[in-house]
């Protein structure tokens, strides 16, 4: 009995390897869009950078994973190739260098990281979209839990959707 079923698993085994190998044949080709030039791409975050430096950003940020969302706001300066929150610096953080990178759509994206001396982190990535600016601000505080942020310049609409209030229960005589 053992030798018949090693028999039906080995000829199993056998013919399935010509269908293995057919399926590994196949491969889909993607085709994808022309990227942008080199040139292109410069031109996108010259004026992305002008677009950043020519005021001050006030930013809308609503806290991710909580149970009532309340937005808070901040304002962005962007100064040459630095970049300040107005909330944070007044807690300790320092300004920083922003990277800025284009996507393959056309969007400039800027990328920053700001300190403490005690070793906070606020790590900013934010995408510019015409003339609006929407992230993500990650608060990582040294030893404790780390708080995300989605931000945008367009003032968001929180919904009203609270938890309906418990009746008031009837004291019992």
């Amino acid at each position: 009995m053992k030798r018949i079923c090693a028999c039906i698993l080995v000829l199993g085994f056998c013919a399935g390897l010509p269908g293995l190998s057919w399926a590994a044949k196949r491969t889909k080709t993607v085709t994808t869009a022309p990227s942008m030039t080199t040139q292109q791409r410069e031109a996108i975050k010259a004026r992305a950078l002008e677009q950043f430096n020519s005021q001050t950003w006030t930013i809308y940020l609503t806290a991710q994973g909580v149970k009532k969302p309340r937005v808070e706001t901040d304002v962005l300066t962007f100064t040459g190739s630095t970049v300040i929150s107005q909330n944070l610096s007044s807690q300790g953080y320092s300004s920083s260098n922003f990277t800025l990178s284009v996507l393959d759509d056309g969007n400039a994206v800027f990328e920053t990281v700001q300190r403490t001396e005690e070793g906070d982190l606020a790590l900013w990535r934010g995408t510019l979209y015409g003339n609006k600016i929407v992230g993500i601000l990650n608060l990582r505080p040294q030893g404790k839990v780390a708080t995300i942020y989605s931000f945008t310049s367009l003032m968001p609409v929180v919904s009203a959707t609270s938890e309906p209030e418990p009746e008031p229960r009837k004291k019992k005589r």
